[in-house]
């Protein structure tokens, strides 16, 4: 079983600190045991909120995943690019 996803710490000016992590759709993801080793691992850190990371960023080219304008927060920290 893989713990799935990817995890990206980070801390936003909106407060913070925050984590993230994407789920790939891999139907053997667990991203639950994700969760438990980044709070174990970074105390005090929570997930992105999606007020936060549904927040578009204007200016950000994100090389064809999405035009200019149209990023979000949670695309520029999961994009594959």
């Amino acid at each position: 079983m893989r713990r799935g996803g990817c995890a990206n710490p980070c801390t936003l000016p909106q407060g913070g600190p925050y984590y993230g992590i994407h789920d790939t759709g891999e139907p053997d993801e667990i991203p639950a045991a994700v969760v438990e080793e980044i709070e174990a691992t970074y105390p005090g850190y929570q997930t992105i909120p999606p007020e936060l990371g549904n927040e578009v960023v204007p200016d950000v080219d994100t090389d064809g995943v999405m035009m200019m304008g149209e990023a979000t927060i949670y695309i520029c920290l999961f994009s594959p690019k």
